[in-house]
């Protein structure tokens, strides 16, 4: 047997204890990508300074 204390209709928010574990995971894969990006970008300019870093032609 089932009881229902409350229900929402289509379209309607959604409470938040619903949806907290998605918003969740979408800060942290947020954060993560944010993190790689810069990770990225400090390893090409760091070698760039140290002149340890090489551009290839793709011949296309």
């Amino acid at each position: 047997m089932i009881k229902i204390n409350e229900s929402i209709f289509r379209n309607d928010l959604a409470p938040i204890e619903f949806i907290r574990p998605t918003l969740k995971q979408i800060l942290l894969n947020k954060k993560k990508l944010e993190f790689i990006s810069k990770f990225e970008k400090d390893l090409i300019e760091d070698a760039i300074q140290k002149k340890e870093f090489e551009f290839y032609e793709t011949n296309k």
